[in-house]
């Protein structure tokens, strides 16, 4: 089975997946789902609204959530982009957490008269930052939890249609929970 690139290149799909360092049967799988040669080739599904598990980053940051990713994965991470941003905003929450103590502690021992106006404003700032971190890291965590329970779940099944019916009757069953950081602001 050939696969043609759109800049003209044609060539098998094991020969693609050995060219772009990917599985064949990766490949394969794509084509069985009904993607396009361009999309089966890059991986990148042209669009096609992904789920919050597939692309769970914020639309405004997207592209930089999503190239540190993949630097990421280049680097041998292996766990989803729900993981990734769950541990990054782990990592940021603390961050910011520990700048805003540092200077809510140079606010409190300000000598009387000093100005606390732009310090305040930086905690603020710092404050701010870091409810959004631990919003996103609450999300992502239940999302985790969610696609967990889904899993096992399905594991039950001995065929992939069985598994397919399965992960159907369990996301009737479980709702998914709210996940706001990948939704555009209307």
């Amino acid at each position: 089975m050939y696969l043609t690139h759109d800049d003209g290149r044609c060539y098998t799909i094991a020969q693609w997946a050995k060219k772009t360092n990917q599985k064949s049967s990766t490949l394969y799988k794509r084509r069985e789902y009904g993607w396009s040669d361009m999309e089966i080739i890059t991986g990148i599904r042209e669009g096609l609204k992904l789920s919050v598990t597939d692309n769970p980053f914020p639309p405004k940051f997207r592209d930089y959530w999503e190239g540190s990713y993949l630097n990421s994965v280049g680097c041998g991470y292996n766990g989803t982009r729900l993981d990734f941003l769950n541990e990054k905003c782990t990592e940021s929450a603390a961050i910011f957490r520990k700048k805003a103590i540092e200077l809510d502690n140079q606010i409190v021992y300000l000598p009387e008269g000093e100005e606390r106006t732009d310090l305040q404003a930086k905690l603020d700032y710092l404050n701010e930052g870091y409810q959004k971190y631990i919003k996103t890291v609450q999300e992502t965590q239940f999302q985790i939890d969610y696609e967990h329970k889904k899993s096992t779940y399905i594991s039950k099944g001995s065929t992939k249609e069985i598994r397919m019916q399965m992960a159907k009757h369990f996301e009737k069953m479980v709702p998914r929970p709210n996940y706001t950081i990948n939704k555009p602001k209307v």
